[in-house]
């Protein structure tokens, strides 16, 4: 239903002009009102307190049986930002915690390496979210779900290319969310999301494995195993078919509560070339809320670190024509925040970095120092040989002498 005002009139002739001024402006009104009313906007932005509870399940397919996890999400609305927390439900170790404050991201959770689960922080400049990692509580399941919006995507392009970034795995930073375009499906008489559908785009590919390197925002690999995986990802890529379905996200079930549009359910699916047909599912996230609750008043208070934590703070990326910072490292203590976007101890890390930091393609000096090392050792190895052969064909000739 489309709440109204009413006005009283106040008494006074009103001449015809006035009066059809009048009517058009109603009308004007009654269209933007019903538009408004239809339109996808973020909760962030519809001035209510707020809390969803819910759960979604996640699973791993990847032409095996698989594997299940379960998790339990509450998101927060407030005045001055929102929250995502989640929790796994047979796994407490395995958590994540993503929170706007209308500016920024901040990122805490928990990442599994080698077997055992780490915490880690990041932090990211604007609203849309892009992990260098994935985080094992798949936070972009709930953040897609009611913190997404067309707008959104539209003000998270790559400036030149127009190019939307994947959100789930080594998306932004980590290269392997470009070259795919996004197919946006309304429900029918309305601008609220129906479905995107993820495609690979070949006309978004960079001229050359540098060029892909050096995107704007991405990552800048110095190291030289890093940069010959990101190079592997980058061949497959280029192999999947012009127009390949790589995801989609559906919006399957949409409520609305005092004229809010909610997503009730959404279902998230990853897909994987197959290898003598169609595509293979490999991930499946399926989301479903279980509670709204409209607060009279709600704070989102700063996140703080349950224990040491090492962040990588992106909102001090900085490049210039000879190198490029990724990101300030810092560490948090137990009971620590996230610092601020101007820190002038960070600042300093990512001004030192530019003027005397590796520079773009330093590789290729490692390879040159890798390369004269290896074909010094060889010299000296053939030499040493060649050495040892005189020596006893000196011997020999003595003992025969």
């Amino acid at each position: 239903m489309h709440s109204a005002t009413t006005h009283k009139a106040n008494g006074r002739p009103i001449k015809i002009w006035r009066g059809l001024q009048f009517v058009c402006s109603f009308w004007l009104l009654i269209i933007f009102c019903s538009h408004s009313a239809f339109s996808q906007a973020s909760l962030a932005n519809t001035g209510e307190n707020l809390r969803i509870s819910g759960h979604y399940q996640y699973v791993y397919k990847n032409n095996t049986p698989g594997t299940t996890n379960y998790f339990h999400f509450v998101a927060l609305t407030a005045s001055n930002g929102w929250k995502i927390s989640v929790v796994n439900d047979h796994n407490t170790n395995d958590w994540g915690l993503l929170q706007s404050d209308g500016t920024n991201l901040f990122l805490l959770a928990s990442f599994l390496s080698h077997s055992k689960y780490k915490d880690f922080g990041y932090s990211f400049p604007g609203q849309f979210y892009t992990p260098e990692f994935q985080d094992t509580a798949h936070l972009f399941m709930p953040w897609m779900s009611f913190y997404f919006t067309p707008e959104l995507i539209r003000s998270s392009t790559e400036p030149d290319k127009k190019e939307i970034l994947c959100p789930w795995g080594n998306a932004l930073y980590g290269h392997s969310g470009y070259g795919y375009k996004w197919v946006l499906t309304f429900f029918p008489a309305s601008q609220i999301l129906q479905r995107i559908d993820v495609l690979r785009d070949e006309s978004l590919d960079r001229a050359t494995p540098e060029d892909e390197l050096r995107r704007s925002r991405a990552n800048y690999p110095f190291d030289m195993s890093y940069r010959e995986g990101l190079l592997q990802n980058l061949e497959f890529r280029k192999s999947l078919t012009n127009g390949y379905d790589v995801a989609s996200f559906d919006y399957k079930e949409i409520v609305h509560t005092n004229g809010i549009p909610i997503p009730f359910t959404t279902e998230f699916v990853r897909y994987w070339p197959g290898r003598d047909g169609p595509p293979v599912v490999q991930d499946e996230l399926t989301l479903k809320v279980d509670q709204i609750e409209f607060l009279q008043k709600a704070v989102i208070s700063k996140i703080v670190t349950p224990g040491v934590v090492s962040v990588d703070d992106y909102r001090y990326q900085m490049a210039n024509n000879r190198t490029k910072f990724n990101y300030a490292t810092y560490t948090l203590n137990a009971g620590d925040s996230f610092r601020s976007g101007n820190d002038p101890v960070l600042l300093a890390q990512a001004e030192d970095w530019l003027k005397h930091g590796q520079r773009y393609e330093s590789y290729t000096k490692k390879r040159g120092v890798i390369l004269a090392g290896m074909i010094g050792i060889t010299l000296i190895f053939i030499g040493v040989i060649l050495f040892r052969l005189k020596r006893a064909d000196s011997a020999s000739h003595t003992s025969s002498g």
